[in-house]
């Protein structure tokens, strides 16, 4: 996988590398067929060296592992303001649940609560 920066825009990271391709994918497979393209088979022994599953946030790769350990804490912040503001409805809702919804929470904001810098680096 090669990620090319401004290529197709400024600003704009574009892809030109190997794709993954579902095993059930009968379109993308009859392209393969009709250019006379090559596959690998990720789950081949020769392949058990790719890493897998992960995630990039402000240019640090972190593993899947990771994510969730990060996560971790958020998710339990999460849960208990969920339980707080019990049901919830656009006519009824707790003062808890008014609250909850006036809360704006970005999605990568557990790894703030992690102590992770803009450069991914732990504090």
């Amino acid at each position: 996988m090669f990620t090319a920066q401004n290529v197709m825009g400024e600003g704009l990271a574009t892809e030109l590398g190997g794709e993954f391709i579902d095993s059930i994918h009968k379109d993308m497979l009859a392209l393969v067929d009709q250019f006379g393209l090559s596959l690998i088979d990720d789950q081949a022994e020769s392949e058990k060296g790719l890493i897998g599953d992960g995630f990039r946030f402000n240019g640090r790769f972190f593993s899947e592992e990771e994510v969730v350990e990060a996560f971790r804490p958020a998710a339990r912040r999460i849960k208990r303001d969920l339980r707080e503001a019990g049901y919830i409805n656009f006519r009824d809702s707790s003062p808890a649940g008014r609250r909850l919804d006036r809360h704006g929470f970005l999605w990568a904001d557990f790894f703030v609560l992690r102590g992770y810098n803009a450069h991914g680096q732990g504090a």
